[in-house]
């Protein structure tokens, strides 16, 4: 910032000495060609007046004209490059205090790691004193009034700060409580009044845990180990799960809404009736998972593997489902109006084998669009799947077996 007002410094200093420099040679210029002006003073009647030339007389005025718009000109830019400069230079000291407000906040975090350390072990040493590893109130509400003091804030990454804020402390102290063995009534009392959100457990090993009812909203659990896991709805909207593995776990009547499931591992997990709404599944496997009455409705599920899944009844609304495979897949009365109303939707995708009956689509001729959308085993379907017309579900079609 310094170099930059030293710049415009230079830059007026340079202007006003151009200026100058300018109207000194106009005036010498006028000087020079006074005899224009001296016509206009008649001393002697037969004094013959010289002859005026009217391009020597319009040329300093259009010197004089040129300067006074080149030097408008000169001024503008110069307010408006020092307009920038303020503006540069507010956004330099607003982002200046931001950052030490965060690092302040993760000085402020590394304290409260002291403390969080001295509650875990009084926790520990009460629930070993109990042969039921029950857990006093009083113990549970100060683990919920040092859960709600754990703000997130975006921590040292490197050399930068986190892209998100997120409480690394809230997730060492759930991480903690998971692994005590805790009595089970305990553990659902501290589930139920202790705040979860935006913890970061980025590449933790929860395998088994029971965190049924939690609200994990907004957190990080990228590249977890989370194989077996008790997730029963929970709170999982806008969570970062990328890469996580997920095999086997528990996912019934879960909130996944816009959460990002894109290389994941949900193989044999169950989905059953979680709202899964815009939720992304790129490139995820959800091999002989259950996501009976799942709605996936306007959720990118390019490239995913749906292997022997069970979508019965679920919403596919909308969703996108390029090159995903259904191989197996049991999709029947599932919703699919809208699925494939743009070529690229559905574009390579497998259906062999894929159950469909009952299956809802918005058009009378979807089996036969269905080539034109390149998807596998398309000629195949016409000859044993038709579409017919629904009374009783308004213009809608079903799915229906050739008999």
């Amino acid at each position: 910032m310094k170099l930059l007002g030293s710049n415009l410094s230079f830059l007026s200093g340079f202007s006003a000495c151009l200026f100058v420099g300018i109207a000194g040679l106009i005036s010498y210029y006028i000087w020079e060609k006074r005899e224009w002006m001296k016509s206009s003073i008649k001393k002697d009647p037969k004094e013959q007046p010289l002859k005026k030339n009217w391009r020597v007389e319009i040329i300093p005025w259009m010197l004089v004209l040129f300067i006074l718009i080149f030097g408008s000109l000169l001024m503008y830019i110069q307010v408006m490059k020092f307009d920038e400069a303020i503006r540069m230079q507010t956004t330099f000291h607003e982002k200046e205090l931001t950052q030490q407000f965060e690092l302040a906040e993760s000085i402020r975090g590394g304290n409260w790691v002291f403390l969080l350390s001295k509650l875990l072990e009084q926790v520990e040493a009460e629930i070993k004193m109990d042969p039921a590893r029950k857990l006093s109130e009083e113990s549970i509400s100060r683990i919920a009034a040092l859960s709600y003091s754990l703000t997130p804030y975006r921590y040292p990454v490197g050399d930068s700060l986190s892209a998100k804020s997120y409480s690394p402390e809230r997730g060492q102290l759930l991480l903690a409580l998971s692994k005590m063995n805790i009595d089970s009534a305990s553990f659902d009392k501290i589930k139920r009044t202790v705040s979860f959100e935006k913890v970061n457990l980025q590449n933790a090993d929860l395998r088994e845990a029971d965190l049924s009812g939690v609200n994990l909203s907004e957190s990080n659990l990228s590249g977890a180990d989370l194989r077996g896991i008790n997730l029963f709805g929970c709170d999982l909207s806008e969570t970062n799960l990328w890469g996580a593995n997920l095999t086997e776990a528990n996912l019934d009547s879960a909130n996944l809404y816009r959460a990002d499931l894109s290389w994941a591992d949900l193989s044999r997990a169950k989905l059953n009736k979680a709202y899964m709404n815009s939720v992304n599944l790129t490139s995820a496997k959800l091999k002989g998972a259950s996501l009976i009455g799942a709605d996936l409705s306007l959720s990118t599920c390019i490239g995913t593997f749906f292997n022997s899944a069970n979508l019965n009844d679920a919403s596919l609304f909308w969703a996108n489902l390029a090159k995903s495979n259904f191989q197996n897949a049991d999709l029947s009365r599932s919703n699919l109006i809208s699925a494939v109303l743009i070529e690229t939707t559905f574009n390579e995708a497998i259906l062999k084998e894929t159950n469909m009956i009952n299956a809802i689509v918005d058009r009378e001729n979807w089996i036969e669009y269905l080539s034109g959308w390149n998807v596998r085993e398309a000629d195949s379907l016409g000859t044993v799947l038709k579409v017919e017309y629904d009374k009783n579900k308004g213009k809608k079609f079903s799915i229906k077996k050739i008999k």
